[in-house]
């Protein structure tokens, strides 16, 4: 039982430990992020490494080859960002588009008047079909999800006063920023 507490308590004392630990499980190297940091100055690109204490962006958004490093205290915020696939929302467009001809068609063949002719079948169904995917297609295309994965526990507010003068008075202006 003594050799269990102390292989246990050598495994804890091992782990990493940080403000960025929960997100070794959230983010993974490639994906997009936007971290705000204590100036709150914003800086985009593709996650290049993260550990418990630190992580570290490439391909930056505004251009900028040589990745940059932040630590744990220099980041105020970090939001996730992700494109949603194209690929199902061509599909479940196609689908919506499609179902109505196929309706439409079985429900005809069991009447009086089927339809017989496959290039008209194939253009009852296949026309919507095609234009509503394009319509899921571009949807999914043009929304992506913003998710904020981290904010920093510390309080980051900053008081600012300066002096007001004008030709009616003059006074004070104080600014609480955030």
């Amino acid at each position: 039982m003594a050799a269990m507490i102390l292989v246990h308590a050598s495994i804890a004392g091992a782990q990493e430990s940080g403000p960025f630990e929960h997100l070794m499980t959230v983010l993974k190297p490639g994906d997009t992020i936007v971290i705000t940091d204590t100036a709150g100055r914003r800086t985009a690109g593709k996650l290049r490494e993260l550990t418990a204490s630190a992580l570290e962006l490439q391909d930056l958004a505004d251009g900028r080859e040589r990745p940059e490093r932040f630590s744990g205290s220099e980041v105020r915020q970090i939001r996730f960002e992700r494109h949603d696939s194209v690929l199902n929302g061509t599909l479940i467009g196609f689908a919506a588009g499609a179902a109505p001809g196929i309706i439409f068609i079985a429900g005809r063949q069991t009447g009086s008047d089927p339809i017989q002719d496959p290039g008209i079948a194939a253009s009852i169904i296949l026309v919507p079909a095609v234009a509503t995917a394009g319509i899921g297609a571009l949807v999914d295309a043009l929304f992506f999800e913003h998710r904020i994965v981290y904010r920093s526990t510390s309080q980051h507010s900053r008081l600012s006063v300066s002096p007001w003068l004008a030709e009616s008075g003059k006074g004070l202006q104080v600014s609480l920023r955030f």
